[in-house]
């Protein structure tokens, strides 16, 4: 009876995919950012990925798509003129088409881009160009240097 009851659970997980990493679909993703040159760690419910001359970020399955983080730091002076630091914060949502600018209770800025829907190659790769293009956003700031570390 216990030799049967095993060989159906057996039989019966082997038709349920495994989830390797930390979200289901992550494989494809985690591969993706290792080909454009990321170093890739699996967190617990969201891919790490390190790069030299990109943004750090981390990826995680977020409303039927994934959403991108990145992070910086701020500066005294964000913490003195609030005035102003939302100011900068308010005119990079409204300048952003894909992305949103938002003060965390550390005191960072983080910055989220969405990729709605399933992995796909090219319009992952897209995406990724396009959230990495925040630099040039924040670059053409007059102000950014004023706030951001």
């Amino acid at each position: 009876m216990l030799r049967a009851l095993l060989v159906f659970a057996c039989l019966a997980l082997a038709g349920v995919p495994a989830m390797a990493g930390p979200f289901q679909g992550s494989d494809e993703y985690k591969a993706h950012l290792e080909f454009l040159g990321y170093t890739v760690t699996d967190g617990e419910t969201s891919l790490i990925a390190r790069h030299d001359t990109n943004y750090n970020i981390s990826v995680k399955s977020y409303n039927g798509g994934v959403l991108v983080v990145t992070f910086f730091g701020t500066t005294s002076k964000a913490k003195r003129d609030r005035v102003g630091f939302l100011e900068f914060l308010n005119g990079m949502n409204a300048g952003s088409v894909a992305a949103r600018y938002y003060e965390d209770d550390e005191g960072d800025v983080i910055v989220e881009g969405w990729y709605a829907g399933a992995y796909d190659r090219a319009n992952f790769g897209v995406f990724i160009d396009k959230f990495n293009l925040i630099g040039d956003e924040l670059g053409g700031s007059d102000i950014a240097g004023d706030y951001l570390e």
